[in-house]
């Protein structure tokens, strides 16, 4: 009887290892480019793949990046945000992390995001894709008179029409 018993158990536990070996998990970012301002903070969002026949349980461990984005960006982690299960064969969305500009500012160019890594629980693994960050200028208070004043002449100049438009229709 504890013999059959120790079969079964040795049996079952095999079983378990070849399902749980033939699947994985995998991530990539949900966004590849970003258009932001200098002074922008910047929200990135990614997706785990779960190709295991069983639901996996994230316990929120650990993400990073390493490289130059780290000149530019300050990386920040929630480990609370991963906290949850990614269905068998299933996804689940997640935030990586938020970039803030080093400094309150970042120079207008584009950045590459460097090597970044997520540890699930089981093993650390990179993702599967990289985005990139186009810094744009933030328009100056000139390009805003400027918008203003074109608005005013449009203004302007539709009432200017209406009213000449109105006078040769009149009666004489």
């Amino acid at each position: 009887m504890i013999r059959a018993a120790l079969i079964a158990f040795c049996g079952m536990a095999i079983a378990a290892s070849s399902t749980f070996s033939q699947g994985n998990l995998a991530w990539y970012f949900n966004n590849e480019h970003y258009t932001v301002t200098p002074s922008e903070t910047i929200q990135v969002f990614a997706t785990v793949t779960n190709s295991f026949e069983v639901p996996i349980t994230i316990g929120g461990y650990s993400g990073s990046f390493s490289g130059e984005l780290q000149k530019s960006y300050k990386y920040t982690f929630n480990p609370y945000e991963m906290l949850g299960t990614v269905p068998a064969m299933g996804v689940r969305s997640f935030e990586f992390g938020v970039l803030t500009p080093v400094g309150g500012f970042v120079s207008p160019g584009k950045y590459y995001s460097d090597p970044a890594w997520y540890d699930f629980g089981l093993g650390i693994q990179g993702s599967d894709n990289a985005f990139d960050i186009v810094v744009v200028p933030e328009p100056t208070v000139l390009e805003f008179a400027g918008i203003g004043m074109a608005v005013s002449s449009g203004r302007w100049v539709s009432r200017r029409y209406l009213l000449t438009s109105r006078m040769h229709r009149m009666p004489q």
